[in-house]
């Protein structure tokens, strides 16, 4: 392989004189024509790569502000229902008789969640967690402790701002501390939650076809809330091959 360069030469030293001006002719015609198509060929390649990567730059920055917009509403959403003077009193009245009850959860309790539904038809269910274990309402009024199978239960009182946590069923669950009755201006909270429940799908729609041959996971140290992998790369992706994986707060 080493003498290939001047076996070549050779060839062309030995070529007549006619042969040797034919050859110099293509090949004074040919190289600068090969080397141009390879640096147009570079050049569009590398245009289209840095288009279709300002592409995929701009559609997830668009799903990534969809998507804060949406937890940013359900977040205030929970936390105007926690607040509101009907929540705490549904969660914090001990004394009241069996009419004053039916009254307050019928007339005043299911309207004002009835408000919520048709205004955001998506949401699942709301629910209210109490500390008690002496009121029911349906799937509206639930004892916390039908939480105690869950895996987060013991966190929910490690913060009174709303917290996000996925349920054994798959639901998106966002919990919000209700405070204590007449100093809840004040940070005083109870145990009592409020919990607004959201199919995954719901809440992350906006993530669908960002782009092709994707993988994306949202996660924190303790739960995945969303893992989605294209199907032209089932069986390419290994965390450790060039992939990147970042863990934040949802």
């Amino acid at each position: 392989m080493k003498h290939l360069p001047g076996h070549l030469l050779n060839i062309y030293l030995n070529l007549k004189y006619r042969n040797k001006l034919i050859l110099t002719c293509i090949l004074a015609g040919v190289i600068p024509l090969i080397t141009l198509g390879i640096f147009c060929y570079c050049q569009t390649r590398n245009l289209l790569l840095a288009k279709e990567q300002d592409a995929l730059s701009s559609a997830i920055d668009t799903a990534y502000n969809s998507l804060d917009y949406q937890v940013q509403l359900y977040e205030n959403l929970v936390t105007y229902l926690a607040l509101s003077e009907i929540i705490v009193n549904v969660s914090s009245e001990e004394n009241q008789g069996i009419i004053d009850k039916f009254e307050m959860l019928n007339y005043e309790y299911d309207v004002l969640l009835d408000n919520i539904y048709v205004q955001h038809p998506e949401i699942a269910q709301i629910t209210l967690y109490i500390d008690r274990t002496d009121l029911y309402h349906g799937r509206q009024l639930r004892p916390i402790s039908d939480l105690e199978s869950e895996s987060w239960y013991a966190s929910l009182e490690d913060t009174a701002a709303p917290v996000w946590h996925l349920d054994q069923d798959g639901y998106l669950c966002l919990f919000r501390r209700v405070p204590n009755p007449y100093i809840k201006y004040v940070t005083s909270f109870s145990r009592h939650s409020l919990c607004i429940r959201l199919r995954p799908e719901k809440l992350f729609g906006v993530l669908t076809d960002i782009s092709n041959d994707y993988h994306l996971q949202i996660a924190d140290t303790n739960e995945t809330f969303y893992n989605y992998t294209d199907d032209s790369i089932i069986g390419m992706f290994y965390p450790d091959d060039g992939w990147t994986t970042t863990i934040s707060s949802p």
